[in-house]
């Protein structure tokens, strides 16, 4: 049987009006009713089988409530013994003494400005230390002349000694045709001289061996007068020292 173009479109829009009838009814969980549409002279009836409504959701198990546990009585607490009075009473305390008040100080007495010396003249200080130095030179001078023209080495002190040595030693010459004979040796010479260092005598001890050295040796006494001068402390008049000189190739 063929259908006519209208009675074709009024089915299609039911069917679709239908379905989302029942697609709105399934999803708020509503049966959907059973909708009958009236015959239409002419045409043949559609039936339309709907889904099958959904099953009721099953309910939640309830939990059972948890059982309370009874509270256990609190253990009574024994009593406290009661603090035993001590029989030894505590000590008296002594009433201390009062200080005695101090003594007030007493005001010293003012001290007295001590009488000055009157300044003496200037010109009788200058005079007296003119005198002085004057009566020390002298004393110098005797002691001097009474201690003896010579002195020795050993009345030398330790430093004029040692300036001595280096100033023979400075002016001491190596013969050079005795350095090229390969010629060496020690001299012990004596020589005198007085406060002002001049060289007075001068005596040979002992030669070297070789007459080239002898010379150099009294060439250097020669060179080296005048020595240097006596310390001032020093009383003797006079000096005598022996010494040895030393040629020696390297």
């Amino acid at each position: 049987m063929t259908l006519q173009p209208q009675t074709l479109h009024w089915v299609v829009a039911l069917t679709a009006a239908a379905a989302v009838h029942v697609m709105v009814m399934v999803r708020m969980g509503v049966e959907p009713p059973v909708t009958q549409r009236a015959e239409d002279p002419g045409a043949h009836s559609i039936t339309i089988a709907l889904a099958p409504p959904p099953k009721p959701a099953a309910p939640e198990p309830v939990a059972a409530p948890e059982a309370q546990s009874e509270p256990q009585p609190e253990p009574e607490r024994a009593p406290e013994p009661e603090p035993l009075e001590s029989p030894v009473k505590a000590p008296e305390l002594e009433e201390e003494p009062e200080p005695e008040p101090e003594p007030e100080p007493k005001e010293a007495p003012e001290p007295q400005p001590e009488p000055q010396p009157e300044p003496e003249e200037v010109a009788d200080a200058d005079t007296e230390s003119r005198d002085r130095a004057s009566d020390e030179t002298a004393q110098q001078t005797a002691d001097r002349k009474q201690a003896g023209a010579t002195g020795g080495i050993q009345d030398a002190p330790p430093d004029y000694r040692t300036e001595v040595s280096a100033w023979l030693e400075r002016h001491k010459e190596y013969p050079m045709s005795s350095r090229r004979k390969a010629e060496q040796g020690m001299a012990m010479v004596s020589f005198t001289f007085d406060r002002e260092g001049n060289i007075l005598e001068y005596t040979l001890l002992r030669p070297t061996g070789h007459a080239s050295l002898d010379e150099a040796v009294q060439a250097m006494l020669e060179r080296a007068d005048p020595l240097p001068k006596m310390p001032e402390h020093l009383t003797q008049a006079r000096m005598t020292w022996t010494l040895p000189v030393y040629f020696r190739l390297n």
